[in-house]
């Protein structure tokens, strides 16, 4: 899925990410952004993070296991 999400280059902004039975929701400065059903999901414990066609900087990643 692709979702166009209105971000400004060399800006830092605070992403987070939930996943729950397969949902998976980002938040980006306290704002949903998305919100969709993951069909294949990666096993508990693990994350990534990517981009379509651009370049992006992760400064720091803090995960929190529930």
């Amino acid at each position: 899925w692709r979702q166009r999400c209105p971000v400004q280059t060399w800006k830092d902004y605070r992403i987070r990410m939930e996943i729950r039975e397969g949902q998976l929701t980002v938040w980006i400065d306290g704002i949903r952004v998305v919100s969709v059903m993951e069909a294949d999901p990666l096993p508990y414990g693990r994350a990534g993070t990517g981009s379509f066609g651009a370049r992006i900087l992760v400064k720091r990643v803090k995960y929190e296991l529930r």
